[in-house]
């Protein structure tokens, strides 16, 4: 199946493996474990912003993620699951840097908005789990 993807950071980070997986939502459960990838830098669809594939790869895993931000007086606070285990602060920092983001671009890349929730798969290039 086709992975697109929208910063071009990404390309390296896939090609030298340290992106180790990409986070999506999955409500028609089509990925599975065995399936081939082809990561593509824009959407192939698109032709006129000029997309290519730059790699090809295997999902070697399929891990359920919920991530919650709740409104708190002076503050929001990130709350992430996977597969129901709730993580770590120290586990999502590694979440985070696995799929390419600083905390901060993963917060406004999933949950923008405090009371906000995102609901998907991660989807894995190695046998890391969470």
């Amino acid at each position: 199946m086709i992975l697109t993807y929208s910063l071009d950071r990404f390309v390296l980070m896939i090609q030298n493996k340290s992106k180790i997986h990409t986070i999506r939502h999955d409500a028609k459960n089509r990925w599975k474990i065995g399936m081939s990838i082809q990561h593509w830098r824009g959407n192939p669809r698109n032709v006129a912003k000029m997309p290519y594939k730059f790699s090809d790869g295997e999902c070697k895993g399929i891990q359920a993620i919920r991530i919650f931000r709740a409104e708190k007086v002076y503050f929001s606070e990130l709350t992430v699951w996977i597969d129901n285990r709730k993580l770590s602060h120290e586990e999502v920092e590694r979440l985070a840097a696995n799929d390419g983001l600083s905390i901060a671009e993963f917060i406004r890349w999933f949950v923008p908005k405090a009371g906000s929730e995102f609901h998907g798969k991660i989807i894995h290039f190695t046998d890391l789990k969470y």
